[in-house]
């Protein structure tokens, strides 16, 4: 747009995060809802540094929650945890507010636990929103192979 915004760029309001951008014009920008079930971001359940309860947050279309998938059952998880990003997906930057842990169905040492959360943006009664003008920082490629990996010269 006009003012900068591109593609996947953050949009937040006071509470959280809202989604990220999908189309842009010379004066509009579309945002896909972070409750739309093709949405998704990189969570966890506390301090980032604090937790090992890491897992991705995606929207579930008709439900104005959002599940969190892929935390092992062997974490801590407590209904009114509250869930942050992590900054991994390339999109949201880490330390923001996705929302808060309103049911849990324990999983196992082999089964990953099965979260709901309510977003704490409130998305229902959006006034003003922010779009964040925010490029993940860029990972550089790795200089070393793996080690039991020969390399073969042609």
């Amino acid at each position: 747009t006009s003012s900068g915004v591109q593609l996947n760029m953050p949009v937040v309001s006071g509470g959280g995060i809202v989604g990220r951008i999908v189309a842009v014009s010379p004066w509009t920008a579309q945002v896909m809802m972070i409750t739309d079930e093709k949405a998704a971001a990189g969570a966890i359940v506390g301090q980032i540094g604090g937790s090992g309860a890491l897992g991705s947050v995606r929207g579930l279309g008709e439900s104005d929650l959002i599940e969190m998938r892929y935390v092992s059952g062997l974490q801590k998880v407590d209904v009114g945890n509250y869930i942050l990003t992590t900054g991994q997906d390339g999109i949201y930057p880490p330390g923001l507010s996705v929302g808060e842990v309103v049911q849990v169905k324990p999983g196992t040492a082999t089964q990953a636990h099965q979260i709901h959360i309510k977003p704490s943006a409130n998305l229902d009664r959006l006034e003003e929103v922010l779009v964040l003008l925010y490029q993940a920082p860029q990972r550089p490629a790795p200089d070393q192979t793996l080690p039991n990996v020969d390399k073969v010269k042609k």
